[in-house]
């Protein structure tokens, strides 16, 4: 199993650069305001494999069979949401300040992701030897995912 989260927030500070070619030398950049980002992203991923070996020796004959059944599971989820100062009202420049309740609710976003896929695998595999000279070998695998439908008209 493997389990990640991760939490970001993000300032977007009020940024001023000197300009020789514009009235006043000072130029704003970007929309001239100041905003905070917070997201919340988790991933889970769960992997299973099952296995069964026979092995037999008789005679001159051998045979071993090998069969097997896997799985797979993967969730993602992703909440974003930002804001962007009001009229008036800048955020702060200040760590404790950078949250998405403050700055004007009117100019708010919001962004989510989210999905989930799972696999589930079957396979055999015969090994069957006579005399150490003959050998036949024959294999066998079937993959189903959640990713892809099949609808049974194709």
């Amino acid at each position: 199993m493997d389990y990640a989260s991760n939490s970001t927030r993000v300032y977007t500070p009020i940024i001023k650069v000197f300009d020789s070619t514009v009235e006043g030398d000072v130029v704003t950049l970007g929309d001239g305001k100041t905003g905070v980002r917070q997201s919340k992203e988790t991933e889970m991923k769960v992997q299973s494999d099952y296995l069964l070996t026979y092995t037999n020796t008789w005679g001159e004959h051998s045979l071993t069979a090998t069969a097997g059944f896997t799985t797979y599971y993967n969730k993602y989820e992703m909440l974003g949401a930002a804001r962007a100062q009001g009229v008036g009202l800048v955020i702060p420049d200040n760590s404790d300040k950078w949250y998405v309740s403050i700055g004007d609710a009117a100019i708010a976003t919001n962004e989510s992701t989210q999905w989930e896929r799972s696999t589930v695998s079957m396979l055999g595999r015969v090994l069957y030897n006579y005399r150490g000279k003959y050998l036949f070998n024959g294999s066998f695998r079937r993959d189903e995912s959640s990713a892809f439908s099949y609808t049974g008209n194709q």
